[in-house]
């Protein structure tokens, strides 16, 4: 369900020299991933965007604004898609996922530097999906109080229906009338 990073596009890029993409890192770019959700009754998915280079100074919470437009408006439509999506939007929110260290490896601008396996292996731990968190106990909490919240309207709207009254036998005449 996760892409990637090694086959993923990187946008923002074109034309620059491998010093060029060095010296904007090093003056404060960087590389970046948003994710997005998509959610239809039982089924939900979520999908990173491509890497975005972003030059020092770009606001990065700006360029994720179509992945977390899309979240907010296609995300909330299933059981898991809710959880999806406010993970996605606590990341999107936050500035998206940093992958600068890893991009400047895989792209062998930092071969000088000699990125350590150790170092990777940890790039890599940070960056995998997960399920746990903040952004899940949120998730699960809200899901929690909309479920009430329907419960409770349902109960509300069950208890305001008026009962149908008990239609009156009439009495033969010949009964005459209680007293």
């Amino acid at each position: 369900m996760y892409k990637d990073t090694t086959k993923v596009e990187i946008t923002g890029i074109k034309g620059m020299s491998r010093e060029d993409i060095l010296r904007e890192v090093e003056a404060g770019g960087k590389f970046v991933m948003f994710r997005w959700v998509f959610s239809f009754i039982f089924f939900s998915t979520w999908q990173p965007s491509d890497i975005i280079f972003l030059k020092a100074g770009q606001n990065s919470k700006i360029a994720g604004l179509p992945y977390t437009l899309l979240t907010l408006f296609l995300g909330f439509w299933s059981p898991t898609g809710v959880v999806f999506s406010i993970d996605a939007l606590q990341t999107n929110l936050s500035g998206g996922d940093d992958k600068t260290a890893l991009t400047m490896a895989q792209l062998g601008i930092w071969e000088a530097v000699k990125v350590q396996e150790t170092e990777m292996q940890e790039i890599r731990d940070r960056y995998k999906p997960t399920k746990k968190g903040a952004g899940f106990l949120a998730a699960l909490i809200f899901t929690v109080i909309a479920a009430s919240a329907a419960f409770g309207m349902i109960l509300l709207i069950g208890s305001c229906e008026s009962k149908p009254k008990k239609p009156e036998i009439p009495r033969p005449s010949f009964m005459g009338t209680k007293k």
